[in-house]
């Protein structure tokens, strides 16, 4: 949060997203980088889509976002509070993943598949 690279609209979404990290989500290292590095890649993830949003002047209102693969939802936190009426949709094959993104950042879910051709996005859980 005192990083001179953050932007103040930056500092603002990491002081809004939640940091409850599941135990079972291996993307959080505390021992390499910890929290720190675990929400960058997040908040990179958000600094793509505004950079794609700004470049096709698209700045409308964006009802919905699709997450997938989600994991643990290192993305879905930051897609929360920066689209907030947005409808997320967090899709992965483990189940445990899909429940915890549904129960922490109000996400829609759907358990996916291994084969892309078997996907079905119409099981919600």
């Amino acid at each position: 949060m005192s990083s001179d690279d953050l932007k103040d609209r930056e500092k603002s979404l990491l002081g809004k997203v939640s940091l409850r990290i599941h135990p079972k989500d291996d993307m959080y290292v505390p021992v390499e980088g910890g929290t720190t590095h675990y929400l960058s890649v997040g908040l990179s993830a958000i600094r793509c889509i505004e950079s794609i949003i700004e470049k096709t002047g698209k700045e409308e209102f964006i009802p919905s976002i699709l997450d997938f693969p989600c994991g643990y939802g290192r993305v879905s936190r930051f897609l929360k509070v920066k689209f907030l009426n947005a409808q997320i949709t967090a899709a992965e094959i483990d189940p445990e993943m899909v429940n915890f993104c549904k129960r922490e950042f109000s996400a829609q879910a759907f358990i996916s598949n291994e084969n892309i051709n078997k996907l079905n996005f119409t099981k919600k859980i």
